[in-house]
């Protein structure tokens, strides 16, 4: 494990990290770091180091013979999760910075775009896709312009009142945390950005999701409870039972867009 990580250091400092990395005070040590705390990073370098693409080949296409056989799927569906083989390549991990944060940090990003598993992932996807959204359009938030429209809904049906508070909460590196075995149970939750309303105190609402914490100890959530807050582009404000709502920019947004014709990647 550990020659596998000085491995993966070496790879990462030499093509993927931008020339200003180590500037911004991101040695390779805070990259190990992270690594070692995520519950799949050991699964990850077995597939991104240990494992030949020939292997992962062959088992895949040995699985999807073995479905076929048993006549558990088509032979167009076979077609569909069939690996590209001419584009064939494992997959890559790099690091965009978060200038947004008030403490920089990196998001870990997987580029599999030409993994071997790419083709299954994309059947999956489109099978899935319309069923998760119809099964959660009521639990789910478009964009901006659908929280906005829930919440004069909601304040229309009167369960607005001058005590209700706000309560946003976001989910730490969610995506890397959540243990393989739960991954089904936690397909419902789409977004680890999460926008509630309550008339509970503001006691009682911390004191539910700290013991919604305890059920795993990777899981770090930061919360903001409040009459006021924003979400996604919105500022929301209840106004002694009063919805208001203006817009929010981000401080890293910035009012400008590349040209269309610029050859900038």
């Amino acid at each position: 494990m550990e020659e596998q990580i000085e491995i993966l250091k070496h790879h990462i400092h030499s093509n993927f990290l931008p020339p200003a990395f180590n500037l911004l005070g991101y040695s390779l040590d805070r990259i190990e770091k992270m690594l070692n705390g995520s519950k799949q990073s050991s699964n990850m370098l077995e597939l991104s180091i240990a494992a030949g693409e020939e292997k992962v080949q062959y088992w895949l296409i040995l699985l999807l013979d073995h479905l076929l056989e048993r006549n558990e799927i088509t032979n167009e569906q076979y077609k569909q999760m069939y690996p590209n083989l001419k584009t064939l390549e494992l997959a890559r991990i790099y690091f965009n910075l978060k200038f947004h944060k008030p403490e920089i940090s990196v998001r870990p990003i997987i580029a599999s775009i030409n993994a071997p598993a790419r083709q299954i992932s994309s059947f999956l996807d489109q099978l899935l896709t319309p069923i998760y959204n119809y099964v959660s359009k009521d639990i789910t938030f478009i964009n901006s312009i659908d929280l906005i429209r829930k919440l004069k809904d909601y304040t229309e049906k009167g369960y607005l009142t001058s005590t209700t508070l706000f309560v946003t909460f976001d989910m730490a590196d969610l995506y890397t945390m959540i243990p393989r075995e739960d991954t089904i149970a936690a397909l419902r939750r789409y977004i680890d950005d999460v926008f509630m309303t309550t008339n509970l105190t503001t006691e009682e609402i911390l004191q539910e999701l700290n013991e919604t914490m305890k059920t795993d100890p990777n899981i770090k959530i930061t919360i903001t409870i409040n009459q006021a807050l924003e979400y996604l582009d919105a500022s929301i404000e209840n106004n002694n039972g009063q919805l208001k709502t203006t817009i929010y920019h981000k401080s890293a947004w910035k009012p400008h867009i590349l040209p269309y014709e610029s050859d900038h990647p």
